[in-house]
């Protein structure tokens, strides 16, 4: 996915509102498989701070696990905050 940020690129505390769904393919490690429910949806803003661009923000997805004790399947609801600069190298 690529955002066009260059609305912001000129003013310092200039902000991007965004908002997205985004599908994902299962995990699948050895002893470990986590299957997504549906997409990750991402919510949040960018912000010029004239130093980088701030992505602050939050994601959430269910997903569906094994129990390791019981070995039955289980749905979790994950969120995260979000908070990344980005500079140009």
């Amino acid at each position: 996915m690529k955002i066009d940020i260059r609305p912001i690129m000129e003013t310092k505390g200039a902000t991007l509102p965004l908002a997205f769904a985004q599908v994902l393919d299962d995990v699948q490690d050895p002893g470990c498989v986590v299957r997504f429910k549906g997409p990750v949806n991402v919510s949040g803003q960018l912000t010029n701070t004239g130093d980088c661009i701030m992505l602050t923000g939050d994601a959430r997805v269910t997903v569906e696990m094994l129990c390791d004790r019981c070995v039955e399947p289980f749905e979790c609801l994950v969120e995260t905050k979000l908070e990344y600069g980005y500079v140009d190298a």
